[in-house]
C-alpha cells in the first residue's frame, strides 16, 4: 500500500515536472514583443513610400510597419473568434490582424477595402456570404485582395534589397509582415502571429517556410506615381508658363473631370490621389476620374474664363477630347465657362452648389473671407467656412475640432486663395447661360448660405437642357452631406440621352 502511494506521488511529480517544462519551453499565450537584433552588416537600400495616406508625416511603408509593431506591443493572445465590429477589441487576435492593424494605423481600413473589392469582383472570391466583419480576417480573401490591389514583389529571398520592412508576405494559410531587421545573411525576419505557443512575434523563419504564396507592397506606388489601389495616379501637366496638378483614379472608358471649389486656393490636389479617391469609388468601373487644381503660379488678376481656358489646354495635352464635368462651388463657375467657351469638350455637365455670378450672398461671403486672410486669421476663416456650409447635425461633430483649426491646413500665404476669390467676385455668366448646349444637372442646398439657392433656380431657367435637384435641409455642403449625391450624379451621367 505504501509503495503504491509512493508510486502515485512520483507519477504526479513527474507530470508536474513535464507540465512545468512544457510551459517553460512552449509558453502558452505568453508571446513576447521583444525584437530580434539586426545582425546584417552589409548595405541595403531602404524603401520609402511616396505616399502618406493619413497625413501624419510618416510614409505609408514605415507607418504600416510601425503600426503593426505598436499593435503587437500590446501582446495580443492568439484566438480566432468573430467580432461584431470586425477588429478585435479584447487583446486577442490572429495573423491577419497584424496586417489589418498595421494598415489601419497608416490610414487604410482593410475591412472596408476588402468588402468593396468583394462586392465589385464577386467572381474572384469564394462563393460565401459577404460579411465585412470577418472577410478581411481570412487569409484566402487577402490573397485575392493583395494580388489585385498591391504591387507584387519578388519571391527570391536572395534579392535582399527587394525585401523591405512593411512588405506583406502571404503563405498558404498564414500572413505576416517583413521586418526591417535581418539575420546575418541579410534575410529579413518575419513579424507575425501564428499560434498560442509562439515565443516571439518577430522570428527568423522566412527561409524555413516552403509555402510562400506571394510577397506584396501596399499600396504599391510605381516610379511613375501609379498605385494599384483605385488605379490612383498623381500627375502634373504643363499649362501656359506653369503647370497644373491633378490626380486620377478609376479605369472606366468614359472620362469624368472634377473641379473643386475655393478650398483649392488653400491646398491643391498634389500628391493626394489615394486620399481623394475613396468617395468616388462608384464611378471607377465606368469612368476614369480626374480631379484638377487650378494651375500653379496663379496670376493675381486671373479670371474664371481664363481658368476655363487653362483647363481646356490641360485636357488637350492629356489627350482628352470629350468628358463629363462636375464642378462644385467655385469649380462650378469654371465648369460653366468651360461648357460655354469650349462646348465640344463637355458631354454632360453637373453644377453643384454654385452660381452664375457674384450675387449679393456670394459677394458678402467672399468679402468677409478676404478680410480674414488680410488679418491672417486662419482659424476664423476655417470656422466661418464650416458654419456657412454644414447642417446643424454635421456641425455638432465638426465643432469639436475647432480648437485645432488655427494650426492645421494653414498655407504659407493667401496669394492663391486671394486670386481665386477675386476671380469669383468678377465672374458673371448670366447672359451666356443659354449657350450651354449639353445636358446639365444642377444640384443645390436649400439652406445654402454661401451662394444662395435662388442661383440654382435661375440657372435651371436659363440653361436649355437642364434639370434641378434641391436638397432640403442642407446647405453649401450638400455635396458632402447628402448620402445619395454621388449616386445621383452617377445616374445622370450614365443614363441614355433623349430617352
Amino acid at each position: 500500500m505504501q509503495k503504491r502511494k509512493m508510486r502515485s506521488v512520483l507519477i504526479l511529480c513527474a507530470l508536474v515536472l513535464v507540465i512545468v517544462t512544457a510551459l517553460l519551453l512552449f509558453p502558452y499565450q505568453r508571446t513576447s514583443d521583444q525584437r530580434k537584433p539586426d545582425l546584417y552588416t552589409g548595405e541595403t537600400v531602404r524603401y520609402v513610400s511616396e505616399h502618406d495616406e493619413d497625413g501624419d508625416g510618416v510614409d505609408d511603408q514605415t507607418d504600416i510597419l510601425n503600426s503593426a509593431l505598436e499593435y503587437l506591443a500590446s501582446r495580443p493572445k492568439y484566438k480566432s473568434i468573430y467580432y461584431a465590429g470586425g477588429y478585435p477589441d479584447d487583446n486577442h487576435g490572429v495573423c491577419t490582424d497584424v496586417i489589418a492593424f498595421g494598415l489601419l494605423g497608416a490610414g487604410y481600413d482593410l475591412s472596408a477595402l476588402v468588402d468593396e473589392d468583394r462586392r465589385e469582383n464577386p467572381d474572384l472570391y469564394a462563393d460565401e456570404v459577404i460579411d465585412s466583419n470577418i472577410d478581411f480576417r481570412r487569409v484566402r480573401n487577402l490573397i485575392i485582395f493583395f494580388e489585385g490591389n498591391a504591387e507584387k514583389c519578388t519571391d527570391d529571398l536572395n534579392d535582399i534589397n527587394e525585401w523591405q520592412g512593411g512588405d506583406i508576405v502571404i503563405f498558404k494559410n498564414h500572413i505576416g509582415l517583413v521586418s526591417d531587421r535581418r539575420n546575418a545573411k541579410g534575410i529579413p525576419y518575419l513579424i507575425h502571429h501564428i499560434s498560442q505557443f509562439q515565443r516571439y512575434y518577430e522570428e527568423d523563419v522566412l527561409e524555413k517556410r516552403n509555402d510562400l504564396v506571394g510577397h506584396y507592397r501596399f499600396p504599391g506606388w510605381s516610379e511613375k506615381g501609379f498605385s494599384m489601389l483605385y488605379h490612383a495616379y498623381n500627375g502634373s501637366v504643363p499649362v501656359k508658363d506653369s503647370n497644373m496638378d491633378y490626380v486620377r483614379f478609376g479605369s472606366g472608358p468614359k472620362t469624368l473631370i472634377l473641379l473643386p471649389g475655393l478650398s483649392d486656393g488653400l491646398a491643391t490636389v498634389k500628391g493626394k490621389a489615394l486620399l481623394l479617391a475613396p468617395p468616388y469609388r462608384l464611378f471607377f468601373k465606368d469612368f476614369t476620374v480626374y480631379m484638377f487644381s487650378r494651375r500653379n503660379d496663379l496670376p493675381s488678376r486671373i479670371t474664371i474664363e481664363q481658368m476655363a481656358d487653362d483647363q481646356a489646354e490641360a485636357l488637350e495635352k492629356l489627350g482628352i477630347e470629350q468628358c463629363d464635368v462636375l464642378g462644385v462651388s467655385h469649380g462650378g463657375m469654371v465648369a460653366m465657362a468651360l461648357a460655354v467657351n469650349h462646348p465640344d469638350l463637355v458631354r454632360k455637365l453637373v453644377l453643384a452648389v454654385t452660381a452664375p455670378n457674384a450675387n449679393e450672398t456670394v459677394t458678402r461671403k467672399i468679402t468677409d473671407w478676404l478680410a480674414m486672410t488680410e488679418k491672417n486669421d486662419h482659424r476664423a476663416l476655417m470656422i466661418d467656412t464650416a458654419e456657412s456650409s454644414y447642417s446643424v447635425d454635421k456641425l455638432k461633430s465638426y465643432r469639436t475640432i475647432y480648437p485645432l483649426l488655427g494650426r492645421i491646413g494653414r498655407p504659407e500665404n493667401y496669394d492663391r486663395f486671394t486670386a481665386n476669390a477675386r476671380a469669383i467676385l468678377n465672374f458673371d455668366m448670366r447672359e451666356r447661360l443659354h449657350e450651354i448646349a449639353c445636358p446639365t444637372l444642377i444640384i443645390a442646398g436649400e439652406e445654402d448660405r454661401i451662394v444662395g439657392v435662388q442661383a440654382s433656380y435661375d440657372m435651371n431657367r436659363e440653361i436649355p437642357d437642364s434639370r434641378l435637384h434641391v436638397y432640403k435641409g442642407l446647405g453649401h455642403g450638400a455635396y458632402e452631406e447628402a448620402k445619395d449625391f454621388n449616386q445621383r450624379v452617377f445616374g445622370f451621367l450614365v443614363e441614355r440621352e433623349n430617352v
